[in-house]
């Protein structure tokens, strides 16, 4: 497992998938990765919105170089630039979405 070091520059980041319609994607978290997606075992940065809604289980993972321990029922943001990595995964029933920042500003402007 890789562990997030805060000296590191070379966290790749990554574009909203191309699946995304209207600029959000929404997908089970027990779905198979889809074919363009990034592992998120490793150490990266989004360059989109990223909303977990984790209704049961636990989740953990390195968000900003900070340990953070999910448990459910919780909503979870992480912004654009973020660095992030999900360290383990017990018993989730969860969803993702995956929005683009002008999303965000239609909802919050």
């Amino acid at each position: 497992m890789h562990q997030i070091k805060p000296s590191s520059q070379d966290v790749p980041s990554y574009a909203l998938s191309p699946l995304a319609r209207a600029g959000v994607l929404v997908r089970d978290f027990q779905q198979p990765m889809l074919t363009d997606e990034h592992d998120s075992a490793t150490p990266h940065r989004d360059a989109h919105y990223l909303l977990v809604v984790l209704i049961e289980g636990e989740l953990q993972l390195n968000l900003d170089f900070e340990l953070v321990a999910l448990r459910g029922p919780v909503l979870a943001l992480v912004c654009p630039g973020q660095v992030h990595q999900l360290l383990r995964a017990d018993n989730p029933r969860a969803g993702v979405s995956v929005s683009s920042r002008a999303c965000w500003r239609l909802i919050f402007n």
